[in-house]
């Protein structure tokens, strides 16, 4: 069933505590991960993650020449989203917002609003600096394909997964590690970022696809066994696109 402009909309969930698990192996080293996310360790893809991720890179794509297509500053999105900070223990209630696209740097663009200062404000395409190397690699369409990649200090490991809300979204993990200020050769998490996207056509139309169904945020706090969370849920477009 294909939906005209009305999008589905997530269910956010709420955390049930506020600590990180942390992979006893890993602790103090490279990473950890946080709740709803995969710990991942620097590997290869195997085959059923390198067809999610190729549907998400295309449709990635086909967001991106949509969306240049586009007038600057004219089609707007309702969201919600809901946080927490270091300090709170669960999320905060859901909270309606606007958001429109600003187009005026293609290879740049940006989810403005004038309601809140919200997280993502970035448009994620196949262009985006944390999957470019990523999905250029899988359209060489090689049998290979590793899910870390390093952009000048930063290190980007990937998780992809099919996740079942209603239907199944295609989802995709980052999580971005940075080396340590006091410990020589070691990384340190910075944040872990996740979407889920519009990637089939029962799914929406062809002109949705590559679209943020859900994102969510976690950041470090200054106590490394807690975290703070953002997340938001695209609902449903304001105008024709």
């Amino acid at each position: 069933m294909k939906y005209n402009v009305i999008l589905v909309l997530s269910t956010l969930s709420i955390l049930s505590a506020c600590k990180i698990e942390q992979d006893p192996e890993s602790r103090g080293k490279t990473s950890f991960y946080f709740p709803n996310m995969s710990n991942t360790t620097e590997r290869f893809l195997n085959t059923e993650e390198v067809g999610i991720a190729k549907r998400i890179c295309s449709s990635l794509k086909k967001k991106r020449f949509h969306f240049e297509t586009l007038s600057n500053n004219t089609h707007s999105f309702r969201a919600v989203y809901a946080t927490k900070t270091c300090t709170q223990s669960t999320l905060s209630a859901e909270k309606s917002f606007v958001v429109t696209l600003d187009n005026s740097n293609p290879v740049d663009m940006e989810y403005r609003s004038t309601d809140i200062d919200f997280n993502f404000k970035d448009v994620l395409t196949d262009q985006s600096p944390r999957v470019k190397e990523f999905c250029e690699e899988l359209e060489k369409d090689i049998t290979k394909v590793a899910n870390t990649f390093r952009s000048n200090l930063v290190t980007y490991t990937f998780a992809i997964k099919s996740v079942k809300k209603g239907m199944f979204y295609d989802r995709l993990e980052i999580l971005k590690r940075v080396p340590s200020t006091t410990t020589p050769n070691t990384l340190v998490v910075q944040s872990g970022d996740a979407y889920e996207f519009y990637t089939k056509p029962e799914q929406a139309e062809n002109k949705f696809m590559g679209l943020e169904v859900f994102k969510e945020r976690y950041g470090t706090c200054e106590n490394p066994q807690y975290f703070s969370t953002y997340k938001e849920t695209f609902t449903k477009p304001l105008t024709s696109f």
